[in-house]
């Protein structure tokens, strides 16, 4: 959203048009260029969790009347692995579509970044970071699962947490968000194109 403002703004945006590639591939290729260069680091912090805490990993053998056995393993089935790993992809295009859209704003408002500041707070609050969907009341959290937000974080999350997940349900709401969000944003840039280049870009 920043980097977006910024070029329209600034004007760099008109020299970015003349690519034979539409800036969202540019955009959405150097955000995954910084995951790639993240992903060593992000490697390195979980293995050093399970240094300091090795029982998360392997288990801390109690027993429980006549049977030993290991408490406090971690360790998720491959196919939610695999899941869990498309849904985090899935996630990140929609976080992506929703922000971009956001920021095709800049057409008409200068502060398009102040808007992304008021998409946070549901995201906060609907996603699952603050609040887990399993305690809230089923019919509000039957209104929460209907945004695109609970899908960024709790449906992965759920996954490897080993979480009962309605997995249709999940990528069938996760996939009509993509699709509505893809529409709606051709649809803006469409018409903040043309906005862009009467007033003379």
């Amino acid at each position: 959203i920043y980097e977006f403002e910024h070029h329209v703004v600034s004007g760099k945006l008109s020299a970015i048009l003349l690519h034979p590639i539409d800036p969202m591939v540019r955009y959405l290729t150097e955000l995954l260029g910084e995951q790639i260069s993240r992903l060593p680091f992000g490697v390195l912090l979980v293995g050093l969790c399970f240094l300091i805490q090795p029982e998360a990993l392997w288990g801390a053998s109690h027993t429980h009347g006549t049977e030993p056995g290991p408490q406090g393993m971690w360790r998720p089935e491959w196919w939610r692995v695999g899941l869990a790993v498309v849904a985090c992809y899935a996630a990140f295009l929609l976080r992506f579509l929703l922000q971009y859209t956001t920021a095709l704003l800049a057409f008409w408002l200068e502060r398009v970044s102040a808007l992304d500041n008021l998409t946070m707070i549901p995201y906060t609050f609907l996603s699952g970071l603050v609040i887990p969907l399993q305690v809230m009341p089923d019919g509000v959290r039957e209104l929460v699962l209907l945004t695109p937000f609970p899908y960024m974080v709790w449906l992965p999350a759920s996954l490897l947490a080993g979480g009962e997940v309605d997995l249709l349900r999940g990528f069938g709401t996760l996939a009509v968000w993509i699709v509505l969000l893809w529409l709606l944003n051709r649809w803006v840039w469409r018409r903040g194109l043309k906005h862009y280049s009467a007033m003379g870009a």
